[in-house]
């Protein structure tokens, strides 16, 4: 006799929907009984009638539909896998538990996907020189961890395998032109809904001193504080967890709605007050960062866009810095530029950077030189009352891993920048140009951020790394006229 399985199922979950509508109330008393917990009062499996039976419905549909949504992801995994770790990164003081957050997980369910679509021969793996170049600079700071303990090693373990995943996913996931500009539009439009939230958060703090920013700690919710204009703002985090993580986006994507824009023109009604609203969205949240930083290398970024864009601009900075140099001279602005910024470097925040600076040049100096006090172990150089590592990402991975890890790091962000560098000097196409730009400058813009902060170790400079390893195998794909043997089934496929 054949048996449907699948109606068999739906019979069986029938009956125990009946049997629990049937035995409602007796449920909810026992379940009431064993959970105290309480809402305005009353018990929350007291709130209305049938809430067991309610509970239960929402219980099978929301394991239907997150059945649907992983075999949605594992079919289409290219990009949903962008998606929801773009989504992860931008939410992680709202999923965080313990040290795994929404981007984490993630990477291991589509690095599962991607061991499962290898072993079934559906599709290869892609193994780059950057894979390579990561690798060594995982073993320097896992050799580094020699001088942290068993604790430290344990944890930077955990943190090289994200990265390596990283790398590893984007590249096996996004190989064409239309996956780059597809992860391109996605950071825009992802980071403009953290921009929208952000500004609602600095409304809602003005408004009722609540900082609403997630799950963050108490050192990390700090710093997270600005007076300004005889009043206290919040440097606004959206749900990244730190305003820091959040300006890395924001750049990105204000450099990528730039150069898209000058390079695609010109555009219908409706896209170009997309862009703009965006831009804007984006540009107001920057502001209430309140990040010097990140307005000095995004002013870099959209300068080197101009320049590059139109070279015949040159005379024209040329000509306006000249005359700022002129106005200043004759109005003998000089000393108040320097007063200010002596004030600044003696006895304003600037000061601490430069302590910490010093602090952590000199203990690399006569401490661990070849391999470093370990990962998360900077600080120990600098003695500040609050622990906080040299101000400086090169000088914060010289001072946890060493010489032999800032050489790794320099490498990986050297081998992207010369790769990305020598396609953005070839590159002819407008389709692909404009990308080539919105890369280049982002990464220029984010190595800048780098110089004001201890965030060597970012999820963000990796997502960045990759995207523009991706590009540069596609760009170079497409202009290859060599017909390259493809390899078949899960052998790996070396670039």
């Amino acid at each position: 006799m054949h048996i449907n399985i699948t109606k068999l199922a739906g019979l069986l979950l029938g009956c125990l929907f009946g049997i629990i509508t049937a035995f409602d109330g007796y449920l909810s008393d026992v379940a009431a009984k064993q959970i105290n917990l309480s809402i305005l009062n009353k018990n929350i499996f007291k709130l209305f009638p049938y809430e067991t039976t309610l509970l239960f419905l929402f219980c099978i549909l929301g394991t239907v539909i997150l059945i649907k949504l992983v075999s949605y992801c594992v079919v289409n995994s290219e990009r949903s896998f962008l998606f929801l770790f773009i989504i992860g990164l931008q939410s992680i003081a709202l999923s965080y538990i313990g040290r795994l957050d929404f981007s984490e997980a993630a990477l291991i369910f589509f690095f599962l996907v991607v061991v499962m679509k290898s072993l079934t021969r559906v599709k290869q793996a892609i193994f780059t020189g950057l894979d390579l170049v990561n690798l060594l600079f995982a073993a320097a700071v896992l050799l580094s961890s020699v001088n942290g303990g068993p604790l430290i090693f344990l944890s930077s373990s955990f943190t090289m395998v994200k990265f390596i995943l990283i790398i590893l996913l984007v590249v096996n996931f996004i190989k064409s032109r239309d996956d780059i500009v597809f992860s391109m539009k996605l950071i825009v439009i992802v980071t403009t809904v953290s921009a929208i939230i952000a500004i609602g958060q600095e409304i809602l703090y003005l408004l009722t001193g609540l900082p609403l920013v997630g799950i963050v700690n108490k050192a990390t919710l700090r710093l997270m504080f600005e007076e300004a204009f005889g009043t206290t703002f919040l440097r606004v985090p959206a749900f990244f967890g730190s305003y820091k993580s959040f300006t890395f986006f924001l750049n990105t994507a204000l450099l990528i709605v730039f150069n898209y824009y000058i390079y695609n023109r010109p555009f219908k009604t409706r896209e170009k007050i997309l862009l703009f609203f965006s831009f804007i969205i984006m540009s107001t949240a920057l502001l209430l960062t309140f990040s010097n930083d990140g307005f000095l290398s995004l002013f870099i970024g959209i300068i080197f866009s101009v320049l590059i864009w139109r070279p015949r601009l040159v005379i024209h900075f040329s000509l306006l810095t000249m005359s700022l140099i002129v106005i200043i001279t004759i109005f003998s602005y000089w000393d108040n530029i320097y007063n200010s910024l002596n004030a600044e470097l003696r006895y304003g925040e600037q000061r601490v950077r430069v302590q910490t600076m010093k602090d952590g040049i000199t203990g690399y100096f006569h401490r661990n030189q070849l391999l470093g006090a370990g990962v998360t172990r900077a600080s120990r150089y600098t003695g500040h009352f609050f622990r906080w590592p040299v101000h400086n990402s090169l000088v914060e991975a010289a001072d946890d891993t060493g010489i032999v890890g800032l050489f790794a790091y320099l490498g990986l962000l050297g081998y992207s920048f010369f790769r990305l560098l020598r396609t953005n000097l070839t590159v002819v196409d407008e389709s692909y140009k404009w990308i080539a730009r919105a890369l280049l400058f982002s990464f220029i813009s984010f190595f800048i951020s780098l110089q004001f902060h201890p965030f060597y170790l970012e999820k963000f400079n990796w997502l960045l790394i990759s995207l523009i390893q991706t590009f540069v195998l596609a760009f170079d794909q497409r202009n290859s006229e060599d017909s390259t043997p493809q390899a078949d089934g899960n052998e790996i496929k070396i670039y």
